[in-house]
């Protein structure tokens, strides 16, 4: 017998508003529009984006690329059942997924010290995937609209108010361009500088965690793939000296990023690209002048790098927190706060694409899921608190061995290598 889908839900004809057309935002939107049909025959609740970017923004400035994976959190699992995984593999990087490209860490030979390469999960047609940003973030900003998302580009949320003052949970929203919304409930999902966190959670921000990076893409000409391993791998190299790493990844058919990382006392000025040609020539002497005695290959990709594709920035993150009126007084639980906005890591975590993909899907599950807002957002915070502070403590660690020397970079390795003897069931090797 077929189980009857219930007409009433306690989300119908409300208006849910998402700050920020990022990985969460959008794999929020994906998500609720895909499980709504087999939760209720109920209208569903409306939902409309407001991003601060446009989309010519978003194309000129993500010149890197992310790792998505099937260990957890699970981003390939996530993309699976947003229903965009096939698509997501069309527009990855493909002489990673081609020809066994893994995470790596080298010395500065390049001689492989460890590499993983996923396992293929029985239920997945892959592992992991290397992408672009700006293509990961295409593809699901496609499928969001497809599905009747409605994104108002160059417009942001700057801040929130109760609405009314009965208890009801309405909430007014004023944005960038001079206007209010009113809604029911309200997605932050605006980044780890998120402007709404700066409101409801001031003392909250982002925590310096004595590493700069700088970096840039080198962009090889048309038909020409940059060199081994870069084509395909990606991964870390501890330089053994000054404190600092090198990070190097694949980003497209013919670019490859390379980052020079290293401790500092204070966080320095933050450059986005474009920067001016006194920062990246400033930019490029500083990397070339770290290490003289790197192998050939990184000066070749700084000899290459687009001047335009230069950045400068601090390394921070902060911790996850639960929704309840401790934290966000009457707020909760009509706004919750997803991927960095809530819990903001380091390029070190390797993991923040994946949680966002996860934030998303699991608060829809939990929305559509649970009899009440306050039940289904007591069991997302559940869910990600944990898995945030796991990846934090895991970039924190990551932060520590790529940043070692002498015997701390000795004893680092090795225990490299014990770790991944306990990561067997994810990794091939």
């Amino acid at each position: 017998m077929e189980q009857s889908i219930p007409q009433n839900h306690h989300l119908s004809g409300k208006k849910i508003i998402i700050a920020g057309a990022g990985m969460a935002g959008l794999s929020f939107a994906i998500a609720m529009y895909k499980q709504w049909p087999a939760i209720s025959t109920a209208p569903p609740p409306t939902l409309i984006c407001y991003e601060r970017d446009t989309t010519q923004d978003i194309i000129g400035r993500e010149g890197y690329s992310l790792s998505l994976r099937s260990d957890p959190p699970g981003g390939i699992q996530a993309l699976q059942r947003l229903g965009i995984l096939d698509t997501m593999v069309e527009a990855s990087i493909k002489n990673a997924m081609e020809k066994d490209g893994g995470f790596c860490v080298w010395d500065k030979n390049w001689n492989e010290i460890i590499k993983l390469r996923a396992r293929v999960p029985p239920s997945l047609p892959v592992g992991s995937l290397r992408i672009a940003r700006k293509n990961l973030r295409s593809v699901m900003v496609k499928s969001a609209m497809a599905a009747g998302l409605e994104i108002h580009w160059g417009i942001a949320c700057v801040s929130v108010t109760q609405a009314q003052g009965d208890g009801s949970g309405g909430l007014t929203v004023s944005l960038s361009s001079g206007t209010k919304e009113t809604c029911d409930m309200l997605i932050a999902a605006d980044g780890a500088s998120s402007k709404l966190r700066a409101q409801l959670r001031p003392s909250d921000t982002l925590q310096f965690q004595h590493i700069v990076c700088m970096g840039g893409t080198a962009v090889y000409p048309p038909g020409e793939s940059p060199p081994s391993p870069v084509d395909r791998n990606w991964g870390l190299m501890p330089l053994n000296e000054k404190h600092s790493a090198m990070f190097f990844s694949p980003v497209g058919p013919n670019t490859a990023l390379w980052s020079l990382s290293f401790r500092s006392d204070t966080p320095v000025e933050v450059q986005k690209a474009p920067v001016s040609d006194g920062v990246a020539m400033a930019v490029l002497k500083k990397a070339q002048d770290h290490s003289p005695s790197l192998p050939a290959l990184f000066h070749e990709l700084v000899n290459r790098t687009d001047k335009e594709s230069i950045m400068v920035f601090n390394a921070r993150d902060k911790q996850a927190f639960a929704h309840n009126a401790s934290t966000i007084g009457a707020f909760a639980p009509h706004v919750v706060f997803l991927g960095d906005a809530n819990h903001a890591v380091t390029p070190f975590a390797g993991n923040g694409a994946n949680m966002a993909l996860c934030d998303g899907w699991d608060i829809a599950e939990q929305l559509l899921k649970s009899a009440s807002l306050e039940e289904a957002v007591k069991k997302y915070d559940d869910i990600v608190v944990p898995r945030a502070s796991k990846v934090i403590r895991q970039s924190h660690i990551a932060i520590a061995i790529g940043h070692s020397q002498g015997w701390r970079l000795y004893l680092a390795m090795l225990f490299l290598k014990i770790v991944k003897l306990t990561l067997l069931r994810y990794y091939v090797r």
